[in-house]
């Protein structure tokens, strides 16, 4: 019975402290619907929104030429707006791949904003991804956002992964317009506010009904005039047992005591 007891009090601190948790934000949403060409929505409201990292002029996107991993190939990305660049192949594109093959370079699209989706992972970090395809050729780009206040835009290219002939092509950003505004947060009395505060207004009930029962009716003096007295000094006692037999994997004890 003291395991059963001490279970089932555990079980309901667990679901208490699980709200609290999805309340503060500290688990975080695992969707972000689009809304745009390089934005999108999550599930608690905030957004997603690169509009202030894209350039206007189709033949200067963004972030232009910047170096990747290796010596070999530069990347060009433009986070709203196709923009073109080089004779061939990179013309109306959101990425591109310049490989300098000397004397001449070669130009590969790595998708336009036609093929844009994002999508979030276990951290609920976002990815925004592009993807060409044309005659069986497919190559798939994926930038991983992240926010960093002192960064207006960091765009670093990690180039084919998980080897060199890979269409997957991986990038990162870094910047401050990734960053959830505190003033998006959800306004009004929280979840967890209210849990508390009917918490607290059934513990003053509890206490104030009972103590008066004890004093006024059934004439107890000293710590007796504590409601449940008995059950409030064992608790600590339950609650280490309820520990124990959690840790224990729920195995029921086969220990019993001397007669």
């Amino acid at each position: 019975m003291v395991q059963r007891r001490a279970t089932k009090l555990s079980v309901w601190y667990l679901t208490l402290f699980s709200l609290l948790l999805w309340d503060t934000g500290l688990v975080s949403s695992f969707n972000c619907v689009k809304t745009g060409p390089c934005s999108c929505q999550l599930d608690d409201g905030t957004s997603v929104d690169l509009s202030p990292l894209s350039s206007s002029d189709v033949n200067n996107p963004t972030f232009l030429d910047v170096s990747g991993p290796t010596t070999s190939d530069i990347y060009s990305w433009n986070p709203c707006a196709d923009f073109s660049e080089g004779p061939d192949n990179c013309q109306n594109v959101a990425v591109c791949d310049i490989h300098q093959n000397i004397p001449n370079a070669e130009y590969f699209s790595l998708g336009n904003t036609d093929s844009v989706s994002f999508t979030t992972d276990d951290l609920g970090q976002v990815t925004i991804s592009y993807q060409y395809s044309n005659n069986g050729t497919q190559r798939n780009s994926h930038i991983l956002l992240s926010c960093d206040p002192s960064q207006e835009g960091n765009f670093v290219p990690q180039g084919p992964l998980p080897d060199p002939t890979s269409p997957d092509y991986y990038f990162g950003l870094e910047s401050k317009y990734i960053c959830k505004p505190k003033a998006e947060k959800k306004g009004g009395i929280s979840v967890g506010t209210i849990i508390c505060i009917a918490a607290l207004a059934i513990i003053v009930l509890y206490v104030s009904v009972g103590v008066s029962v004890n004093v006024f009716y059934r004439k107890y003096t000293g710590k007796q005039i504590i409601p449940n007295v008995s059950f409030w000094a064992g608790l600590p006692g339950l609650i280490k047992d309820g520990f124990k037999f959690l840790i224990s994997g729920c195995k029921k004890s086969t220990v019993y005591d001397r007669i």
